[in-house]
């Protein structure tokens, strides 16, 4: 498995920059007693799709945008993923004028 590139995680930053909600920290004391820890929990629910894959999805689109989109003019966006992510995917498509379908498994 490849390690994390710290330039990859900028540009990746870089590229989600307003188009995803920076997200609190909090501290529950009910969670902080009961796991005799200090926790901090990173409130993603607070995404425009519902959770934290808002920012994996978008990336992935912007990404495609800057590569595939400006050499061909065509891109093909298949997300088999839970409905988050799909959700996300879907943001990120309509942020770049994709034309795309959508489609949920039962």
């Amino acid at each position: 498995m490849e390690g994390v590139c710290v330039m990859k995680v900028k540009e990746a930053h870089k590229r989600i920059l307003g188009h995803i909600h920076r997200t609190p920290v909090i501290r529950s004391c009910t969670l902080d007693k009961l796991s005799g820890r200090e926790l901090y929990l990173k409130m993603e629910s607070f995404q425009k799709t519902g959770s934290f894959k808002a920012r994996g999805a978008l990336n992935s689109v912007l990404s495609l945008k800057e590569t595939e989109a400006k050499i061909t003019g065509v891109v093909g966006l298949r997300i088999t993923a839970n409905t988050r992510f799909q959700l996300a995917g879907a943001q990120g498509g309509l942020l770049n004028g994709f034309c795309f379908f959508l489609f949920l498994l039962q």
